[in-house]
C-alpha cells in the first residue's frame, strides 16, 4: 500500500497537465483567471470559439409556475429575459443561431451564487447576456444588451456605466477575445 500512495499524490498533477495539453492541441477553449473587485473572488473567463455545435440561448428560469401569484405579482410570467435596447422589454426565450456566432466569452465570478457574463460575437457586433438570480434564488434572469464593436472595441457601453462589475466582466471578455482572435482587434 505504501507503494501506491505516490502514484497517488501524482495523479492530480498528472491529469491536470494531459489535459492543458489536450487543450492546447484540441483548440479547445481557453480559460483565464483574474482578481475581480470582490475581494478574495477572482474572474474566471473562458474562450469558446465558433462555430458552436448548437444555438446560443440566453438563461431564464422560475423555481414556481408561472401561474403561481408570487410569479405574476412580480411579472416574471411575462419573462425572465429583459431586452435592454428595448426599455427592459420581458421575453420568455432569447437564441442566437450558431451560424451567426464566431465566439463565445464566458465571464463570471468563482463562487457560488450565479452571476455571470456571456460575451457572444456574431457577425453583427457583440451581445452581452448578464446572467444573475434573483428573490432569494427563486429567479434566474438574464439581461441582454445589444454592443456595437468594431475595430478591436466596444463602441458604445452607455448603459453600462451604472454597473461597474459588468463593466469590468466585459472588459475582460474583450481582452481575451482579442487575444484568442488577433485579427478581431
Amino acid at each position: 500500500m505504501k507503494r501506491f500512495i505516490p502514484f497517488l499524490i501524482s495523479l492530480p498533477f498528472i491529469f491536470g497537465y494531459t489535459t492543458a495539453v489536450y487543450a492546447q492541441a484540441s483548440g479547445a477553449a481557453k480559460t483565464e483567471r483574474v482578481h475581480s473587485d470582490v475581494d478574495g473572488v477572482d474572474f474566471v473567463a473562458s474562450y469558446e470559439p465558433g462555430p458552436l455545435p448548437k444555438d446560443y440561448e440566453a438563461e431564464a428560469e422560475s423555481s414556481l409556475p408561472d401561474t403561481d401569484p408570487y410569479v405574476t405579482q412580480r411579472g416574471a410570467d411575462k419573462g425572465l429575459i429583459y431586452l435592454k435596447d428595448k426599455n427592459d422589454e420581458a421575453v420568455k426565450r432569447y437564441v442566437i443561431p450558431r451560424g451567426q456566432i464566431r465566439a463565445v466569452v464566458h465571464v463570471r465570478y468563482d463562487m457560488v451564487v450565479l452571476d455571470k457574463a456571456d460575451l457572444v460575437f456574431t457577425d453583427r457586433g457583440l451581445i452581452l447576456v448578464h446572467t444573475t438570480t434573483t428573490n432569494a434564488g427563486i429567479f434566474t434572469i438574464s439581461d441582454i444588451y445589444p454592443l456595437a464593436y468594431k475595430n478591436g472595441k466596444v463602441v458604445d457601453s452607455k448603459h453600462l456605466i451604472k454597473d461597474s462589475s459588468l463593466s469590468k466582466m466585459l472588459a475582460l471578455g474583450v481582452s481575451l477575445y482579442r487575444q484568442a482572435v488577433p485579427a478581431a482587434s
